[in-house]
């Protein structure tokens, strides 16, 4: 399964996969399943996922080196907010990348 896929998958169902909605779980969740897929060989670096943080920086207007989680959640009120701004905003971003994302 591709990170992209995980992340639709988690986002769809984040109690089965983190406990709750929480961005900070999620995109922990995610970077644990992208080491095990960089330690099995099996990284691909052109997995849709990758594209996302650049996409949530230019879409937010930051400019600052931080991960999409950190820009999201200071751009949101609490974790609940957080976590429906980063399902609109991968909405938003598999829609412009490629049918298929």
């Amino acid at each position: 399964m591709s990170l992209a896929e995980l992340f639709n998958e988690v986002l769809a169902k984040p109690g089965m996969y983190v406990g709750r909605r929480s961005i900070a779980r999620i995109k922990s969740f995610i970077d644990g399943y992208g080491y095990a897929l960089v330690n099995s060989g099996k990284y691909d670096q052109s997995d849709p996922y990758y594209g996302f943080q650049p996409f949530v920086q230019e879409r937010l207007r930051i400019t600052t080196s931080h991960g999409w989680d950190d820009i999201v959640s200071f751009m949101s009120a609490d974790e609940v907010g957080a976590f429906e701004l980063t399902r609109e905003l991968w909405n938003e971003y598999r829609g412009q990348a490629s049918p298929e994302s």
